[in-house]
């Protein structure tokens, strides 16, 4: 809605009818502003949009693991160095794909990932879907950290 003065104000009406009697006789009404609600829905939102806008035309490796070390997102350009097609990632364990030789050097980094609220790199060769070992460096933070 619009105020007196032509601002735009975002309310939500909770209301509670009074009875007296068996009858209804008024209702008490309460309006709250969800202004700073309504700002904060659509900074979000942009941030969505901007972040869909990068996975999309991105050539890097983006993705996000459950707290269990799964793949839930990929974007299709990183995964496409790979050889593979995002839907073949999706649901693996990140480990499935790293060599043989490294998975205990990145169990302790995934260690130190969740410890610190700060950026941590480190390199991994990932394995492609043709069985190659390809060099990438990563940088990961843990998303538990932002709360």
């Amino acid at each position: 809605m619009q105020d007196a003065f032509k601002n735009e104000r975002y309310l939500r009406q909770v209301a509670t009818p009074i009875f007296e009697n068996g009858k209804m006789t008024k209702i008490i009404s309460v309006f709250y502003d969800l202004k700073r609600q309504h700002n904060l829905q659509t900074m979000l939102e942009n941030a969505n949009n901007k972040f869909k806008t990068l996975l999309t035309i991105s050539n890097e490796l983006i993705y996000s693991l459950n707290r269990s070390g799964y793949f839930m997102l990929l974007n299709d350009g990183g995964v496409s160095s790979l050889g593979y097609k995002t839907n073949e990632l999706i649901g693996k364990h990140f480990l499935e794909i790293v060599a043989e030789n490294q998975k205990p050097s990145i169990a302790i980094a995934f260690q130190k990932i969740l410890k610190s609220q700060e950026a941590v790199t480190f390199d991994v060769n990932f394995i492609d879907a043709i069985s190659r070992e390809i060099p990438f460096q990563i940088t990961a933070v843990s998303l538990k950290s932002w709360k």
